[in-house]
């Protein structure tokens, strides 16, 4: 019964706690200017840390109080910055760099291919109603 039950620690609670520690410290170092996603998926900067809660701005003009532990992920610190698109690493398979949009359709300048039916007026043929 003991083996089960260490078992089942090690395999369970440990990563649980594990995960629940790195998330406390993650809430801990939160500063305004930061980009987080809340649990209900809400993008936003934070811009004041209060005791319990932050305020979040989503929007221009449009700023909710969250409490703490409903921040899930911080998705950028405010001094880290996105790499130009001339930085980014070869696309797959050509060994080169390219531009943003490169590859597909819209990059090409040529619009999207349309979609092909899957049946034909020939596969249902005449409908009639009559009785």
């Amino acid at each position: 019964m003991g083996l089960i039950f260490a078992g089942f620690y090690f395999m369970f609670i440990a990563p649980q706690k594990k995960k629940q520690k790195a998330h406390e410290k993650m809430l801990a170092t939160l500063q305004s200017g930061d980009e987080v996603v809340t649990n209900g998926g809400i993008y936003g900067t934070i811009t004041n840390v209060k005791e319990d809660r932050f305020v979040i701005r989503v929007a221009d003009n449009t700023k909710i109080e969250i409490g703490k532990g409903f921040i899930q992920t911080v998705i950028r610190k405010p001094t880290e910055e996105k790499s130009p698109p001339s930085l980014r690493p070869p696309a797959p398979g050509t060994g080169q760099r390219h531009p943003e949009g490169a590859g597909t359709a819209a990059g090409r300048g040529q619009p999207p291919p349309k979609p092909q039916p899957t049946c034909s007026n020939a596969t249902f043929g005449r409908l009639s109603l009559a009785s």
